[in-house]
């Protein structure tokens, strides 16, 4: 048996999880600017605003926040800096 049946259960999960992310800015206010957002760097998970905060979320499925917060490595917020900075230029903002 191959693991891609456990990556797909866990793609599924992490679709689930940014639905509610998307869902619950939705409830405080915030306008869901993009989802699944391709920079030539990578992803980012969600781009919301409300008035003149812009939220760039990147969204983990963990059983904690500490565990979660510590899935997100220095290398993977370097990505996530790069995909803003160059979604940015692309979005023309």
């Amino acid at each position: 048996m191959s693991a891609l049946p456990g990556k797909q259960d866990a793609y599924k999960r992490g679709l689930k999880a940014e639905k509610l992310a998307a869902v619950f800015l939705k409830i405080k206010g915030y306008d869901i600017l993009a989802q699944r957002f391709k920079t030539p760097v990578g992803e980012i998970d969600l781009i919301a605003r409300k008035g003149e905060t812009l939220v760039i979320a990147e969204v983990k499925q963990r059983g904690s926040v500490e565990d979660a917060l510590e899935s997100v490595t220095p290398k993977m917020r370097r990505r996530i800096e790069q995909g803003i900075q160059t979604g940015l230029l692309r979005a023309g903002a």
